[in-house]
């Protein structure tokens, strides 16, 4: 009997029992390849293989780029599955088809057969990963709910992400490079975007164009003998950035991003690439742009309060981009950094370009302690030292605009506080 076939609903697992199970496995492993989730898939006959995807990898953008992408998939008619990460809300926020999450029922029943079929393969040497485990999940769901396409990020890197079981993508895309996940991607740009590239398979590949990484990229698509294409953003013109989105001209467009930072034009023009090579009409293209929507992404919460991730050195690059293009005045950065990241470098980056800062902990287990983060600080900027996010928001003043900023994972703490405040 096929997997899909197996569970009757009398011993099926809950919601919140599938999800505790999930979390219970190891994250992230040292698998050198791709065999335990190649071995898992194939319980399922490789779904994974039977429905037309985009993969994206990148180290910053590649969310932004999947959800412009599926949102023109949707725009022109197809069923698009879309699976990223990380969560901000809801874990089932990580499969969605047509901007629809999946519903808990569903996520606990694929989630089991998923889960059952990693525990047996413990006893053929195989020991599955936390996101090899959500990688399938994925690519069962939007299989057995007959999606046209899915577009598909990477967790981390490419070459061994899991994600990368597929073997015949549409196409391939590669956002910016820089240096984050160092521990395991490499310590320069260009080991990292050999990683990356590894996502190239016999279908063109679309790059943003990031300068030394390039050649990386152009080399292995000479490899595999198949196509390199990067946007011409020297053609860009007409650019208009505020706080609530872009306009800009491309190709003879008039291009609307409802994400706001100039980054966000050069993502969504990278996106439109995508998008014509998929043969869209352009309406639903131009659409797609407009009404892609990821939250924490240089993202307007309330009156003077704006949140995003700015998560690594080039995240926080572009938020003070962002900050200064958009003309937004008075601001305080309100920082807090995952004890995994580089936060000596955000903080170095984050005081060069502020007046003022207030550093706290969104999370005392995963984030890095204040005293740490202050030690980087510019000693010419404002600092006041909080202990959580309530105490920031105590300190709200409505002459000022608040940068929440240095996690995503923050973002979801933010938002609560802001719809419990009515602000």
């Amino acid at each position: 009997m096929h997997p899909s076939n197996k569970n009757s609903g009398d011993n099926m697992k809950t919601y919140n029992e599938v999800l505790n199970t999930i979390f219970s496995y190891e994250r992230f492993g040292s698998t050198p390849n791709l065999s335990a989730i190649s071995a898992l898939l194939e319980k399922f006959d490789n779904p994974q293989d039977k429905i037309k995807s985009v993969h994206i990898a990148g180290t910053n953008g590649k969310g932004s780029t999947a959800n412009y992408i599926a949102e023109g998939l949707k725009a022109a008619g197809y069923k698009t599955g879309l699976f990223t990460s990380p969560f901000i809300y809801r874990f089932n926020e990580r499969f969605q088809i047509n901007n629809v999450p999946i519903d808990d029922d569903t996520l606990a029943k694929i989630g089991e057969k998923v889960i059952s079929e990693a525990e047996n393969l413990k006893n053929e040497g195989y020991f599955i990963k936390q996101f090899e485990l959500v990688t399938a999940i994925g690519f069962v769901y939007f299989y057995e709910k007959n999606c046209d396409y899915a577009v598909i990020e990477c967790g981390m890197g490419g070459l061994n992400d899991s994600t990368n079981v597929i073997k015949n993508p549409e196409c391939s895309v590669i956002a910016t490079i820089s240096l984050d996940h160092m521990n395991i991607l490499g310590n320069t740009v260009l080991e990292i975007a050999e990683k990356k590239s590894g996502i190239i398979k016999n279908s063109p590949v679309f790059y943003y164009p990031c300068g030394e990484s390039d050649t990386v990229i152009k080399n292995k698509a000479k490899e595999r003998n198949v196509s390199a294409f990067s946007p011409d953003f020297s053609s860009i013109s007409e650019k208009n950035i505020t706080p609530l989105g872009n306009t800009f001209v491309y190709k003879n467009n008039k291009i609307k991003t409802s994400m706001a930072g100039e980054h966000q034009i050069y993502n969504a023009t990278l996106s439109y690439e995508v998008m014509k090579f998929l043969k869209l009409p352009e309406k639903a293209i131009l659409e797609g742009i407009e009404k892609a929507y990821v939250p924490g992404r240089f993202e307007k919460l309330a009156e003077n309060i704006f949140a995003d991730g700015a998560h690594n050195r080039e995240g926080a690059l572009s938020l003070v981009n962002s900050v200064k293009k958009t003309g937004i005045e008075n601001p305080v950065y309100v920082l807090s950094v995952g004890r995994d990241k580089d936060f000596a470098e955000i903080a170095k980056i984050i005081s060069e370009n502020a007046e003022e800062i207030i550093l706290t902990a969104y999370n005392k287990e995963r984030a890095v302690d204040t005293d740490s983060l202050k030690k980087y600080i510019n000693k010419n900027v404002k600092i006041t030292v909080t202990e959580n996010l309530d105490k920031v928001f105590e300190m709200l003043n409505t002459e000022k605009n608040y940068i929440f900023c240095g996690s995503l994972y923050q973002i979801s703490e933010i938002k609560i506080r802001c719809n419990n405040l009515g602000i």
